[in-house]
Parts: structure tokens; C-alpha cells; sequence
């Protein structure tokens, strides 16, 4: 992978003396690319004949190999124009912001698909070597002839280039005045504004599919690495002028693809505040209004028609709260809240047409290569219920603090997306679509410690930053005509923590940091049949960092990613017991060099 970020920014400010007035307009323009090639191979084997069997160790017959070969070459431009305008006077502020961000991203993206089927008699047999691990994972360590294996007669399976283009634009105004809110008033206060936001989003591919069959062989080679790998089509140099264009298959898939979302957003609140000396009582009520046109393909049911059907929809939705504060003796703070909120669904939740695609590692696992995904422009806003109360306890001179805090949602229309494996085309492909869940809850408590500037020998110090949180979920959705209750929501581990202890060393004029890391497995995403839910398993992670000053000016950073090494794990299952895959990255080191 070949990855690149090139860009700046520009801010103007005007700060004239003893107005009360002040301004400023920011530009700015970045662009991002990434040009990458993608190749695996898959076997299956054939456990009718085994040889050299131990508890780990074994050896099979390959009889079928697969091939997934894929390019990337995607660009993105991001750009931004912002201003501000605000007065203040000793009571009151008034500030007006407003700005226009738009985005433009670009793909070209190759896909082929070879696979053989080699004889597993007499000499044209080829043996795969394994071994298993504590976790019962098989990893192929040799191929027995790797030439006898690229000559096996390998077809092509599929060949396609796609051609996204994608654009977004949004507008947004917002205008907020506050009066006798400043950290040290008193009595009565208040808090108002107003917010416009205005979105357009549009995303076009040109899908070109190849009809697929003949001899691969020709355009595929075997690289120079370690075993076990296998035969690779040379992407670089493929022959996409004598494939033969699928005109009907390229047509419909191209048409899918199209969708354009446009949203318009009326936000606006009011915030009444009354202090005391020690406590604070803030009541308020935001007003969230969203009227939104999704332009999708009609379909007869599999495929597109040509034309395009428009789906309006949109609510408005009050959402009150209401938030206490207390200050204690012993400086113990507690803050209790309640309030209501609101989700949005993505665009591409509501604005987007059966779409399918092979190779996509982030869509697919396993045996399963395809991925068949859906919008849902029926979707509700996600609604919610929030219960919040914590106690904060200060100490070494501010620089320090415990908090215990316990919250409580409950969640009307939670949105999750399900997923079903079908066979289209021959493959195994997920079918996936948004939907709303009947009812969720989620509670959980989570407890805190900081503490900065702790004193060591010899003038060093030391800051230490640790939490941990333990969360509770409920959640009812529909599969295939029956209604399933779940002990947890999406992406929602039961229990969270983190910490880090960073050790400052004057002497070097640097600091070393050490950072840890724990999530407990969690769901991923829903399937129709909930003995096919998948997600991922516990993740701990250890990082280290340091650094020190060569002058005042510059700096030199070390840091080293996942230091112990730790594997990502994908489970299947009602409570993701049944391991499908083990991912392995290694470490990162990244060596930085600042100018400041």
C-alpha cells in the first residue's frame, strides 16, 4: 500500500482592541490517495487421504485452489470554507458561524477471480502441509509443487473494474447568544440559538463485468516469498482489452449503484440556567427537525428498471433535558441528567439500491467472497431516553480526580444492520440491510482516575490515566419472521478499559508512555438466523511511546503499536463461541521527526 496526504489550511482573525467584537475565516483544501494491490489465495482440502497425521500436523490433498486478486486506487479531495463572527460585552455573547465543506472521491478498483480444481491422482497431485493451533486455527505451511499447482488449470472465475465517483456538499449556519453565563455569575442565566444544515450527497459507479471462463494460467505468476503462498495474477499487466464484456450484467450493476440524498436541518433551543453558590440547575429544550429526499433505483425486484423512484420522508422531534449540579465540601462535585436525543440514520442507510461485490475483505470472511448490501429508506430515527449521574472527587491541586458515574439508556428504534447468506451467482454472498430494532436498553457503570504531576526523585513526574466501564444491553430485533431478545446491542462490549502512565524525565527533556488497553468481545453485526450473529473476540492491546526535545524547537517521537502482539479474533454464534478467523498485524514502529 502506497499511501499519501497532501494539503493545508489558511485562518484569518480580526480581534479589534476593546470592541467586544471578533472575526475570522479558515480555508482549507487536503487531498488523499492510496494506490494498493490485495492478493490471497484460498485452498480447501481434501481429508480423504491424510498423511504424516500428528495432534497438530497433518498433510492433504488440495482440491480446490482460489486466487482474489485486487487493485485499489482511490483519491479523495476535502475541502472547507468556515467563518465566525461573535461580540461579547461583561453579561452577554453572540456568536454567528457558518461555513461550506464539500468532499469529491474518486475509485478505480480491478477485481479478477481465478480457481482449479488439480487432479488428486499419480503424479499431478498436490499436497497442502498444516498445522493447528491452541485455538483448533489450521494455517497451511507448505504447498508440495507450486509449479505442478499454477499449471493445475486454473479459469477465471470473475473480472471486474469498477469506477466510483462520489460527492458531498453541506451548508451550515449557526447562531447562539448567551447571557450571565460566565464560569463565576450568578442567578438566573439563559442560552439560545439556531442551526440551518443543508446536505447533498451523490455517488455514481460505471461497473464494467467480464464474462468469466477461460485460461488463467497465462496471466498469473509465482512471487518470490515465503510458503505458503501461490499463484498471483499480475494485475499490473492484465489483459482487460481481450476480456469479453458482459453488456447486460454491467448495465444493471452500474445502474445500482446510483443514489443521491439530499437533507435539510432546522435545529434550534433554548437553555435556562439558575446558579447558586454551590449547585446549578439547567433546563432546556432542543427542537430537531430533518426533511429528507432519497433518489434510489427501481428494481423489479432483482433488477433495475431505469428508473429512478424518490422517497420524501422527514420528523421533527422535541427533545427536552434537564441537568443539576451540586459542589460538595472536599471539593466533591456531582452532576446529575436527564435527557432525550435523537440519531440519524447515514445516507447510505436510506439512499441506497441493491449493490453487489466480490472481494471486499472489510464485507466478507471466510468461505462467503460476496456481499450483497441495501438501503432502507423506511428507516425511523434512532430515539433515546438518557439517565446520567456522577460523582467527582478532586485532589492534588486540581491535578487530580476519581469519578464514579452509572448511566441508563433506553432506546426506541435502534438501527443495526442484519445479515443472511445466500448463494447468488454461485457464491455464497451476505445479503445486508439496516433495520430498526423493536426495543434496546443499555446501562452501565464506569469509574475513572486521573492524576497528573505525581512527584518522583529527582524532579521527574509521573501522570497516570486509567478507566473502566461495565455496560449492560438489551435488545429485541426481528429475523426471518420470528422476533429474537439479545443480552447486549450492537458493538457493545460488556466491559472496556483503559490506561496509560506516562513518565517525564527532565533530564532527557522527554517523557516515555505506556498505554493498555481491554475490550471484552462484541457483536458485530445481526444475521436473520441469530446462530449466524458474528462479531468480534476480547482485544487487549499495549502501547509504547517516547520522546524527547533536541532543542526547543524540535523533537523526536518513537512509538511502538501493539507491542505484545495481540491477534484480532472473528467469532460466529448466539454468544460467539465458534471461532471463523484469526487475524494477525504484527507491530507498528513509527519514527517522527517535529518542527515547531
Amino acid at each position: 500500500n502506497d499511501l499519501n496526504t497532501l494539503g493545508g489550511a489558511a485562518r484569518l482573525e480580526w480581534h479589534p482592541k476593546d470592541s467586544g467584537f471578533e472575526a475570522s475565516v479558515m480555508g482549507y483544501a487536503y487531498q488523499r490517495w492510496e494506490n494498493s494491490f490485495m492478493e490471497h489465495n484460498e485452498y480447501l482440502l481434501d481429508d480423504t487421504g491424510i498423511w504424516n497425521q500428528t495432534p497438530t500436523t497433518g498433510r492433504e490433498y488440495i482440491y480446490r485452489a482460489r486466487t482474489i486478486a485486487r487493485k485499489d486506487n482511490w483519491k479523495m479531495n476535502t475541502n472547507g470554507v468556515l467563518g465566525n463572527l461573535g461580540w461579547h460585552d461583561d453579561v452577554s455573547t453572540l456568536k454567528l458561524r457558518a461555513g461550506y465543506t464539500w468532499e469529491d472521491y474518486y475509485d478505480h478498483e480491478p477485481y479478477i477471480t481465478a480457481r482449479s480444481y488439480p487432479s488428486e491422482k499419480g503424479s499431478n497431485a498436490i499436497f497442502a502441509d498444516y498445522y493447528i493451533d491452541k485455538d483448533n486455527v489450521a494455517t497451511l505451511t507448505d504447498i508440495s509443487d507450486m509449479n505442478n499447482l499454477l499449471n493445475s488449470g486454473y479459469k477465471y472465475q470473475y473480472i471486474q473494474q469498477e469506477f466510483d465517483r462520489d460527492h458531498e456538499g453541506m451548508t451550515n449556519v449557526r447562531l447562539d447568544y448567551t447571557r450571565n453565563l460566565k464560569p463565576n455569575s450568578l442567578g438566573f442565566g439563559f442560552a439560545s440559538g439556531f442551526e440551518w444544515r443543508s446536505l447533498n450527497a451523490t455517488n455514481s459507479s460505471d461497473q464494467l463485468w467480464y464474462k468469466p471462463g477461460g485460461n488463467a494460467a497465462s496471466s498469473m505468476f509465482i512471487p518470490d516469498m515465503k510458503n505458503p503462498n501461490g499463484p498471483f495474477v499480475d494485475v499490473q499487466h492484465f489483459p482487460w482489452n481481450q476480456q469479453t464484456l458482459d453488456v447486460t450484467k454491467s448495465r444493471n450493476y452500474t445502474q445500482l449503484a446510483y443514489f443521491r440524498y439530499q437533507e435539510q436541518l432546522f435545529d434550534g433551543y433554548v437553555s435556562l440556567h439558575y446558579k447558586w453558590r454551590h449547585s446549578q440547575l439547567i433546563a432546556g429544550v432542543r427542537a430537531d427537525s430533518v426533511n429528507f429526499n432519497a433518489f434510489i433505483p427501481e428494481t423489479d425486484g432483482t433488477n433495475p428498471t431505469g428508473n429512478i423512484n424518490k422517497k420524501n420522508s422527514g420528523y421533527i422531534n422535541p427533545l427536552p433535558s434537564l441537568t443539576f449540579v451540586h459542589e460538595f465540601p472536599e471539593n466533591l462535585i456531582l452532576h446529575a441528567v436527564y435527557s432525550q436525543s435523537v440519531g440519524r440514520p447515514q445516507p447510505t442507510d436510506l439512499a441506497q439500491a441493491a449493490q453487489f461485490s466480490c472481494g471486499n475483505s472489510d464485507d466478507t470472511q471466510g468461505q462467503v467472497n460476496c456481499s450483497l448490501t441495501q438501503g432502507n429508506p423506511n428507516l425511523k430515527p434512532r430515539q433515546a431516553q438518557n439517565f446520567d449521574v456522577s460523582i467527582d472527587k478532586f485532589f492534588n491541586h486540581g491535578n487530580g480526580v476519581v469519578s464514579v458515574a452509572y448511566f441508563n439508556k433506553m432506546i426506541k428504534h435502534d438501527i443495526y444492520t442484519t445479515r443472511a447468506t445466500e448463494l447468488i451467482n454461485d457464491q455464497l454472498t451476505y445479503v445486508k440491510q439496516p433495520r430498526n430494532a423493536n426495543n434496546s436498553t443499555l446501562m452501565g457503570v464506569e469509574v475513572s482516575f486521573v492524576n497528573r504531576n505525581i512527584k518522583g526523585p529527582w524532579r521527574q513526574s509521573f501522570d497516570i490515566n486509567a478507566s473502566g466501564t461495565w455496560m449492560q444491553g438489551r435488545m429485541t430485533y426481528e429475523g426471518s419472521g420470528v422476533s429474537y431478545k439479545l443480552h447486549q446491542l450492537v458493538e457493545q462490549p460488556k466491559y472496556v478499559f483503559n490506561g496509560s502512565v506516562t513518565w517525564h524525565i527532565p533530564q532527557v527533556r522527554g517523557a516515555v508512555k505506556a498505554s493498555f488497553s481491554y475490550s471484552a468481545k462484541y457483536l458485530e453485526g445481526l444475521n436473520d438466523d441469530p446462530t449466524q450473529i458474528y462479531g468480534y473476540g476480547s482485544q487487549p492491546s499495549l502501547d509504547i511511546g517516547a520522546w524527547h526535545d533536541i532543542t526547543d524547537s524540535l523533537r523526536i517521537k518513537y512509538e511502538v503499536y501493539n507491542l505484545a502482539g495481540s491477534h484480532t479474533r472473528m467469532y460466529y454464534g448466539e454468544n460467539l463461541n465458534r471461532l471463523e478467523a484469526k487475524e494477525s498485524y504484527g507491530r507498528s514502529i513509527y519514527f517522527e521527526l517535529v518542527y515547531n
